[in-house]
């Protein structure tokens, strides 16, 4: 899983992720496939590309910037659902909120199995005062905020050693892995109903730019879409 990961996201590297997946025709039920780009500076800031739709949203911190180059507007939005996407979380979290098994095995191919890790709710915060880690990270509401290495073994040690941890046999996620390169082929994500989505990847580039994206200014985000998109309206939502 770790070598998988590696082939999608590096620190201080840019990902760039081509990717489809199929959407469904409300009118006469039949799928197409959405082509897309996903470009991942850092945890805290990404962009996707849908270029057919002429769409682009760009997502730093808590806020998002969608672009509509067609009506010629920027909606500026704070909590957007995309900053929650399961995928994004998961390539960037994989250590820390998830167990992993192998579902299936070929000669060219594996298939992982990813379960999000459950927690026994007093558990869990007992062991976040005992580890004096911040307390936003309490359950239920739980901030997703990123822990070093070290706490990240410290928290499970504590969890595992007061059986923190509550069995979960939900799919969450299935990556289909190459065995050679290690690449991604797909991932499927599996809800509560079991029912699933499925994003084809095409191709991963790993960038040499600058952490925080060869696009995107960010010290001042604002700056940069008023000069690239200057005739652009720019409404506020938040």
């Amino acid at each position: 899983l770790n070598k998988a990961i590696k082939t999608l996201f590096v620190q201080n590297k840019t990902s760039k992720i081509q990717f489809s997946y199929p959407i469904k025709n409300n009118f006469n039920a039949q799928e197409t496939n959405l082509k897309g780009e996903l470009y991942i500076y850092s945890k805290n800031t990404f962009k996707i590309e849908f270029t057919e739709k002429n769409l682009e949203v760009i997502y730093k911190d808590n806020t998002s910037y969608t672009i509509l180059k067609d009506e010629k507007e920027i909606h500026i939005e704070e909590n957007n659902q995309f900053l929650n996407n399961q995928i994004i979380f998961l390539l960037i979290n994989h250590t820390k909120y998830f167990n992993c098994n192998i579902d299936k095995q070929t000669q060219h191919q594996t298939i992982l199995n990813l379960r999000t890790k459950k927690y026994i709710e007093t558990v869990y915060n007992t062991c976040i005062d005992k580890l004096s880690l911040p307390k936003c990270l309490k359950l239920p509401l739980q901030c997703r905020l990123g822990l070093s290495e070290n706490n990240n073994m410290r928290l499970d040690s504590c969890l595992s050693m007061n059986q923190g941890y509550i069995k979960n046999n939900i799919n969450n996620f299935k990556l289909t892995i190459n065995n050679d390169t290690y690449s991604t082929s797909s991932i499927t994500y599996v809800d509560l109903e079991n029912q699933s989505n499925t994003v084809e990847i095409h191709n991963v580039d790993l960038l040499d730019y600058d952490l925080k994206g060869p696009n995107i200014n960010t010290l001042e985000i604002k700056h940069f879409l008023n000069q690239k998109y200057r005739d652009f309206e720019i409404i506020d939502l938040r």
